[in-house]
C-alpha cells in the first residue's frame, strides 16, 4: 500500500516556523518538503535529519559565497577554463597548477606575480583567481593600484593607518593590478613595506603590473627597504611572465576579419 503524504498540520507547521525563527532556512525549507512528499516516509530519521542538515549547510555555503565574491570588488565572472581555452600554451602548465587555488590554504601561503604587456591576461587571471577564492570560501580583495595608493594615503592622513593596514592583512587574497603605474611617496614605500611584511607566509599576495620584475626593485626606490619587500613578494611564488599578442585584439570583431577584399566592378 502506497505511503500517503503528510499534510502540513499545525505541529508541522509550528516545527517550520520555530526552525525558521532560529533562521535554519534550510532546514525549513527541506522539512517542509519531506511532510508533502511520500518518498521520504520510507527513510529512518537519521536519514531525514541528514538530509535537512545538507540543505542548511549548503544554503549557507552558497550565501557566504556570494558575500566573498560581492565584498572581493570583482564582479566579472572570469575563470581559468577561459584563460586555458584562449591559450598562453607557455604557461598552461602554471595556469593549471594555480587553478585549484590550493597555494593559498597552504601552512605557508605563496604569492602570484605577474608582468605582462596591456591586453595579454593579468587582469583576468586576477579575476579569475579572486573569484576562485570565493568559491572556496576564502576573503579577497582586488584594487588597482592608484586606488590602493589613495586609499593607504588616506588612511594615514586619517590617523587610521594600523586599522586599514590590519583590515589589508586579513584578507586571505590580496590581489593589487597595474602595479607601478603610479608613482610613490616615501610613507607610501614605508606602509607597503608593513603590509607585504605582515603577511608574508600568512596570506598570499598577488600583483600584477605592466612593468618587467627587473624594473620593480628600481620603482620602489632600489634601496634596502626595495630589497625586502622584492624578497618577500617574488622569492616565494609563482611567476608568470606573459608575452603574445593582446587578448582584447585577438577577440576583438576585426581581428580574424584581415584585410577587406578590393571591390571588384560590376560588368556593365
Amino acid at each position: 500500500m502506497p505511503s500517503k503524504a503528510f499534510k502540513v498540520d499545525a505541529v508541522h507547521e509550528q516545527v517550520i516556523k520555530h526552525l525558521e525563527a532560529l533562521k535554519l532556512q534550510g532546514m525549513a525549507s527541506q522539512y517542509r518538503s519531506q511532510v508533502l512528499d511520500p518518498k521520504f516516509n520510507e527513510m529512518s530519521f537519521g536519514d531525514r535529519m541528514l538530509c535537512m542538515l545538507e540543505e542548511q549547510i549548503a544554503g549557507r555555503n552558497a550565501r557566504r559565497r556570494e558575500r566573498l565574491k560581492k565584498a572581493s570588488g570583482v564582479v566579472s565572472t572570469a575563470s581559468f577554463d577561459d584563460l586555458i581555452r584562449d591559450g598562453r600554451e607557455a604557461h598552461l602548465g602554471t595556469l593549471k597548477e594555480i587553478s585549484g587555488g590550493f597555494w593559498m590554504t597552504w601552512d605557508v601561503p605563496i604569492n602570484l606575480m605577474i608582468s605582462g604587456a596591456t591586453g595579454t591576461g593579468k587582469t583576468w587571471i586576477l579575476e579569475a583567481m579572486s573569484n576562485k577564492a570565493s568559491e572556496m570560501g576564502l576573503s579577497s580583495l582586488l584594487v588597482m593600484w592608484p586606488s590602493f595608493l589613495d586609499q593607504m594615503r588616506a588612511a594615514r592622513r586619517e590617523n587610521r593607518i594600523e586599522s586599514w593596514l590590519l583590515t589589508m592583512q586579513k584578507k586571505r587574497l590580496l590581489s593589487i593590478d597595474d602595479f607601478g603605474m603610479a608613482p610613490m611617496e616615501e610613507t607610501d614605500l614605508s606602509d607597503f613595506f608593513r603590509l607585504v611584511t605582515m603577511r608574508d607566509g600568512v596570506h598570499s599576495t598577488a600583483i600584477a603590473s605592466q612593468k618587467g620584475f627587473e624594473t620593480w626593485h628600481e620603482y620602489l626606490g632600489g634601496g634596502h627597504i626595495a630589497d625586502a619587500v622584492i624578497d618577500r613578494l617574488i622569492n616565494r611564488s609563482y611567476k608568470l611572465d606573459l608575452k603574445g599578442e593582446s587578448l582584447r585584439k585577438e577577440k576583438s570583431p576585426t581581428a580574424k576579419r584581415g584585410k577587406p577584399k578590393a571591390k571588384v566592378a560590376e560588368d556593365a
